[in-house]
């Protein structure tokens, strides 16, 4: 029996129709074409329910690897005496930085890699970072909570800057 595709398009519901906690819609892959999308729709792709330890499953690995090589995905580290101590990675669309996750094996090394990247984006004139998930450790930075329509909007701004491909 044939079948039909009816479209290879990705389509997701608009974020303004998110449950009160955020959630949009499940399912789907780890595309960059669906990573990105999600990305410039203020979306943010959590893709494992399972959280076994972690949430970064050796699929969301491969393809964070991928949005690397494709110039999207950064890392920003803190090393002491040659060792990796600490960091966050995310992603860069026109001047919008999405952070995926911080981690330090030393104290204080996420914090020092975050505010060399708020530094930088700063000179690169970015509108936004967002967060994601609102913590006291971010709130401490000056993190702080906006509506979504807020978001939308300064999200749509951001996106119309140059392309975000850039490497500290």
């Amino acid at each position: 029996m044939p079948v039909f595709r009816l479209s290879d398009e990705i389509i997701f519901p608009p974020p303004e129709l998110a449950e009160e906690d955020g959630l949009l819609a499940a399912g789907g892959d780890l595309s960059e074409e669906r990573l990105i999308r999600a990305y410039s729709m203020g979306i943010f792709p959590w893709y494992s329910g399972t959280d076994k330890g972690t949430w970064i499953t050796d699929e969301m690995i491969e393809a964070y690897i991928k949005l690397h090589r494709s110039g999207y995905a950064h890392s920003i580290e803190s090393w002491v005496d040659g060792e990796l101590a600490g960091g966050l990675y995310g992603v860069a669309l026109g001047s919008a930085f999405f952070g995926e996750s911080m981690f330090a094996k030393k104290s204080n090394a996420s914090k020092a890699a975050f505010a060399a990247l708020v530094q930088q984006l700063q000179k690169w004139k970015f509108n936004l970072i967002d967060c994601q998930v609102t913590t006291e450790h971010l709130r401490s930075f000056g993190a702080r909570e906006i509506a979504r329509t807020d978001f939308l909007k300064i999200l749509r701004s951001s996106l119309k800057a140059p392309a975000g491909k850039w490497a500290l």
